[in-house]
């Protein structure tokens, strides 16, 4: 259902679909039959819905900064969550604590969506959602100062760190569409540089050939993997396909330190990533796939 509700949110933002049109109709009929809009099970669904005022802001997601970056050590280890968590997770809390809205007269009224007048999710009755109140009501929330402008600073620069060479953010296209609302809600102009320059890297994740926006492009480990492939099946080593891909391989090596340096401060730099443009994210998997490849050049 949820995939329903963006792409039918999709097309009418879009302009390619009126409100009356039978597909949007029959779309919505699905979705209202699955309880509507408020069953939305995905919090990245749920977050897009709530930035752009379709519906309340999750209580879950209301966690104050502050518990991640406060000097003081109160609250969970941000580092603990994996890289893919954590830059969705600072832009949607940089949101959810200004309960950030952005709507213009070209995006349409979802609000016949919900079968109720609430335009609560139904699944944000959530022990999460309870220890948010329960914390906001004690005296720990005034010495945290929850939602402190030194907070959201710090959020702001954990976010500006992680830019990547194509301008996206940890190169993932959603996170990177979250980063530029939550700037949005920093008070960011829309016109910003900053701005600009994320629609930019998330441009350079379109496909050329059809309108579809990757997650993240594969270049690394397509590559690994074709040229572990092509060996596998008979192809020399000397091959100028082979030699190309191992070259292609070795000069994207990461040098630089990145957030895995926390847990290991003592190893060097030395991985691989997902991505042509990845250079401080390096996977196990793609480190493993791109050195099986490269050994098998004559180079």
């Amino acid at each position: 259902m949820e995939t329903t509700a963006e792409a039918c949110y999709a097309l009418l933002c879009a302009g390619y679909y009126q409100q009356s049109d039978p597909r949007i109709l029959l779309a919505k009929r699905f979705i209202r039959s699955r309880g509507g809009l408020s069953e939305a099970l995905s919090l990245f669904t749920q977050v897009i819905f709530a930035a752009t005022g379709q519906a309340e802001w999750p209580r879950q997601l209301r966690i104050p900064l502050d518990f991640f970056f406060s000097k003081l050590g109160i609250g969970p280890d941000l580092f603990s969550l994996s890289g893919h968590a954590r830059v969705h997770l600072i832009p949607t809390l940089v949101m959810a604590n200004r309960q950030f809205v952005c709507r213009n007269a070209m995006m349409p009224d979802l609000s016949d969506l919900f079968i109720s007048s609430s335009r609560v999710f139904t699944n944000d009755d959530t022990w999460i959602s309870a220890l948010n109140e329960f914390l906001s009501s004690l005296p720990l929330a005034s010495l945290l100062s929850f939602g402190s402008s030194t907070a959201m600073e710090q959020a702001e620069a954990f976010m500006l760190e992680r830019l990547e060479p194509n301008s996206t953010l940890l190169t993932y296209s959603t996170a990177t569409v979250l980063m530029a609302f939550s700037l949005l809600a920093l008070n960011y102009p829309p016109d910003s540089p900053l701005i600009s320059r994320l629609l930019l890297g998330i441009q350079s994740l379109q496909c050329k050939d059809r309108a579809h926006i990757q997650i993240a492009t594969a270049e690394v480990w397509d590559t690994a993997l074709l040229s572990y492939a092509l060996r596998e099946a008979g192809m020399p080593a000397d091959s100028s396909n082979l030699e190309n891909a191992a070259v292609f391989l070795a000069v994207r090596q990461q040098n630089r330190l990145g957030d895995w340096s926390k847990r290991s401060p003592h190893t060097e730099a030395g991985g691989w990533g997902f991505s042509a443009v990845n250079t401080i994210y390096p996977d196990v998997d793609d480190s493993v796939a791109a050195l099986r490849a490269i050994l098998y050049s004559p180079r």
